[in-house]
Formats: structure tokens, C-alpha cells, sequence
């Protein structure tokens, strides 16, 4: 049986080889970690069920260097992301969400 491990927390860095190499580290584990236990729930076998996607942010007309993060399952429920902040001193702001509700119906009907 697969636990989840919790949403990481919110953390900001200035940007740097390592803090690149931690915020793929943390984002990678999650995600691992969220299609790990899905699979193992619903007993799915196929890694082509999943998907990493990442997005960035527009404000109007402008192209900003915020972005996100997800991991899709079923290429339509995105049950986990990060959303990278740049702030006004350019460092990075990371945020995490895991979102399985839009899938709690499937996971319910395999316990």
C-alpha cells in the first residue's frame, strides 16, 4: 500500500544551481508520490494514464515568468501541482496543491 506523503510546503529561494536541483527534487518525489497512490488505489498499470504538464502565466497581453506545474491523470484531472511565483525581488515563490476530489468517485467505488 502506497501512504501519501504530505503537500510540501510553501518556500521561496533566490535562484541558484541548488535551489533548481531542491524544487526538482520536492516537485518530482510529490508527484511520484500522488501517481504512485492512485495507481496502487485504483489499480492502474499504465504510466500513459499520466501526464506532466507545465503552463505558463499570461496577465493580459503580457508573458510573466510564473508558471505551473501539474500532473494530469486521464488527460483531464490535474490531482497535483506546483506554481512557481516569481516576486518583485526575483526570487522564486513555490506552492503546492494535491487535488484528488475530481477523482474521489473512482477511488470510493476500488477501496
Amino acid at each position: 500500500m502506497v501512504k501519501l506523503m504530505d503537500v510540501p510546503k510553501c518556500f521561496s529561494f533566490l535562484e541558484g544551481r541548488k535551489g533548481i536541483e531542491r524544487i526538482t527534487k520536492i516537485r518530482s518525489d510529490f508527484f511520484l508520490n500522488t501517481r504512485k497512490f492512485i495507481e496502487n488505489k485504483l489499480g492502474v498499470a499504465e504510466r500513459t494514464d499520466f501526464e506532466i504538464k507545465s503552463s505558463a502565466f499570461n496577465y493580459g497581453s503580457s508573458l510573466t515568468n510564473d508558471k505551473m506545474t501539474h500532473l494530469i491523470y486521464l488527460d483531464k484531472y490535474v490531482v497535483a501541482g506546483c506554481i512557481e511565483k516569481e516576486t518583485p525581488k526575483e526570487d522564486k515563490h513555490y506552492t503546492f496543491f494535491r487535488n484528488l476530489s475530481c477523482i474521489r468517485k473512482e477511488l470510493s467505488n476500488r477501496k
